[in-house]
């Protein structure tokens, strides 16, 4: 799993000729807050440790995912035009179906949505650049209901 560094990294280490067909998928867990609040900080932590390796497991050796802070995770990945590559609305529809799957916590079980913004990421754009779109697409998906992937240009 990366970190907002490895992301930069990772995004650096794609040459331009393929970055134009990587994709970063913003994810961001719908009320977790309320999770932290209802259950507890510890069953909050696992929330997004099992996050994390449900998004490492459908990536797999596709792509790559990063955790930029509290429950805000980015996948990178190719578009699926070569062989090996993932087909990115595809992605994005499993990530939604993975990660409302439940999660036993102590007496009971905790669901929760996601909601998916999906940028290109440009050959000269910088991370900030790149954040503050995915950002963008993010929170739109938000806005129209949460549960939900929004992809823009």
């Amino acid at each position: 799993m990366l970190n907002r560094r490895g992301l930069a990294g990772w995004l650096d280490a794609e040459r331009p000729e393929s970055r134009r067909a990587t994709h970063c998928l913003f994810i961001d867990l719908d009320h977790f807050k309320v999770v932290n609040d209802s259950h507890g900080h510890d069953v909050g932590d696992e929330l997004l440790a099992t996050t994390a390796r449900r998004l490492t497991d459908l990536v797999g050796d596709s792509g790559a995912v990063a955790r930029l802070g509290g429950d805000e995770f980015v996948v990178l990945v190719h578009d699926g035009r070569r062989a090996g590559e993932m087909d990115v609305p595809e992605l994005a529809k499993r990530i939604l179906t993975t990660l409302r799957q439940p999660l036993p916590a102590d007496d009971t079980t905790i669901a929760v949505s996601a909601s998916v913004g999906v940028v290109p990421a440009g050959t000269d754009e910088s991370l900030r650049d790149l954040l503050r779109r995915g950002d963008a697409a993010l929170y739109d998906a938000k806005a129209r209901g949460r549960d939900q992937v929004v992809a823009t240009a």
